[in-house]
């Protein structure tokens, strides 16, 4: 179901842009286009979260 149209979300990137979302809830992927051609940084934060348990 998560490759339903309905279900996504995409961002055309602009210089300055941040995009954040919850790993635990999300599936998400890349294009693998750069169309700035602009160094980008990632980063990862966890935030008060606790462990998963595996079901």
């Amino acid at each position: 179901w998560g490759d339903q149209e309905r279900f996504q979300a995409r961002h055309e990137w602009r210089l300055g842009d941040t995009v954040i979302w919850d790993n635990r809830c999300c599936w998400h992927s890349a294009t693998g286009e750069n169309p700035l051609r602009q160094p980008r940084r990632f980063y990862r934060a966890t935030i008060a979260d606790r462990p998963h348990k595996s079901a």
